[in-house]
């Protein structure tokens, strides 16, 4: 990343060098580094999630608690919150079907695990 992307980014944060130097924790003289010659990955990252851009993720949104994707599916929090409870039971299954010998270890492993959207 460019240091002038740098520099949008933390705009877009709405920090001032200073206060971006405090923010990732490096010095003032750091900060105009990372402007003029680009910056490290870790703090492209904090600082477009600070500012609300997360790459990879475009067109997504939080709102009133809930993600909503680019397509307008909604994914609340009590959905994200179960989703280890999710895969739990999908391993689950795999592991009482396989004990009844109705399909294979590899046969398990296989099967899709599912994020289940709620349609607005």
């Amino acid at each position: 990343m460019s240091g002038a992307d740098f520099a949008y980014l933390r705009h877009r944060a709405g920090f001032d060098q200073r206060a971006a130097a405090q923010f990732l924790d490096v010095s003032l003289r750091t900060i105009r580094r990372y402007e003029k010659y680009g910056a490290p990955r870790v703090a492209v990252l904090a600082l477009a999630a600070r500012g609300g851009e997360y790459p990879g993720w475009e067109g997504f949104m939080f709102r009133d608690g809930e993600l909503r994707t680019p397509r307008g599916d909604l994914v609340t929090a009590t959905v994200i919150e179960n989703q280890d409870y999710l895969v739990y039971l999908h391993w689950w299954r795999g592991w009482e079907a396989y004990r009844k010998q109705s399909i294979t270890p590899e046969t398990v492993e296989q099967q899709p695990r599912r994020l289940y959207l709620v349609k607005t």
